[in-house]
């Protein structure tokens, strides 16, 4: 960016690098003298996101900086509730094994998101709490 007055050449991407690390698979091998690097490279393969470049700043619509970043994006239509978008940072589940780890990754990093209906839910797809009968 140094030296250029063209704000269309600029680019934030490797000053915004995003680093996702598992919060402890990701560093399972802290502290072990000779390997521990290595341990965290392997299991990083599987659990941990990037290091990527992303766009944005802290005052875009794809809000971003190198200490900050929305761990949700949701884009309501006022006019259409069922066409609002939303994105989460990986996905639905936290267990590393699921398909649903990170699977919302790719929408998330190009800020699509996932339509999210009001109006016509699957019925099979809505949770049900039901109260415990009493003894």
């Amino acid at each position: 960016m140094e030296g250029n007055s063209d704000v269309k050449r600029w680019n934030y991407g490797p000053y915004n690098e995003l680093k996702l690390v598992h919060p402890v698979l990701g560093h399972l091998g802290d502290g072990i003298p000779g390997v521990g690097d290595w341990i965290n490279s392997v299991v990083g393969t599987y659990t941990n996101i990037g290091p990527v470049e992303m766009s944005g700043s802290s005052t875009t619509v794809k809000q971003t900086t190198r200490r900050l970043g929305p761990s949700m994006r949701f884009a309501a239509d006022l006019s259409n509730w069922d066409q609002s978008l939303m994105g989460i940072t990986v996905g639905e589940s936290g267990q590393v094994g699921s398909s649903h780890y990170k699977d919302q990754w790719e929408s998330y990093y190009s800020a699509k998101g996932t339509p999210f209906s009001f109006e016509h839910v699957q019925v099979g797809s809505v949770l049900r709490v039901v109260k415990a009968a009493q003894k």
